[in-house]
């Protein structure tokens, strides 16, 4: 990949359990990939697979609007991550990292932290502030982050871990459970 191989391969390694994992950009073709696995793992459930799929694209957009890890395909700069689904006797959970730029880490960890903390009825009016204030902005405002944690019901851990000087990894781990 480049600077962040290690890294990517590092996660990928303990992670390395049977489940699913992928590393790269988020393409037509890896999505499709991931959305056949969650079919296959949630066959039985649709509103589980609704869930999964549901917080897998937030975290996929994330990752291809946010990365410092930009990669050209087909024309496109395009971010690059990795996404990891376990399964759990109780639960499901989705990991995604990516690494961010040092300017933006302070504000990322203010925003998971507010969320975290955050209840239902909050992160909803976080989320349409966030949404008016992104049309007047540059930016997306970070929805999906938000949008992640409603569609959850858990907390979203996160980490921002420093990789290389001034390079930083971002992780999230959400919970989806399986009742």
């Amino acid at each position: 990949m480049n600077e962040y191989s290690e890294y990517y391969k590092t996660l990928q390694s303990l992670f390395d359990n049977g489940t699913y994992s992928y590393t790269g950009t988020f393409d037509q073709e890896s999505l499709t990939s991931i959305y056949r696995y969650i079919e296959t793992i949630a066959e039985s459930k649709s509103g589980l697979r609704s869930k999964l799929f549901k917080i897998f694209v937030e975290m996929a957009q994330n990752i291809s609007q946010n990365s410092a890890d930009k990669q050209a395909v087909e024309g496109m700069e395009i971010g690059a991550g990795c996404v990891h689904i376990l399964d759990f006797d109780e639960y499901f959970e989705i990991i995604s990292g990516n690494p961010v730029r040092s300017e933006d880490v302070q504000k990322l960890s203010e925003k998971c932290d507010y969320i975290n903390k955050s209840n239902r009825e909050e992160l909803r009016n976080f989320k349409r502030n966030s949404r008016k204030s992104s049309h007047s902005n540059t930016g997306n405002g970070n929805i999906g982050l938000i949008q992640i944690a409603l569609i959850s019901g858990f907390e979203m851990k996160y980490k921002i871990n420093t990789i290389l000087e001034n390079k930083y990894f971002f992780t999230i781990r959400v919970r989806i459970g399986k009742n």
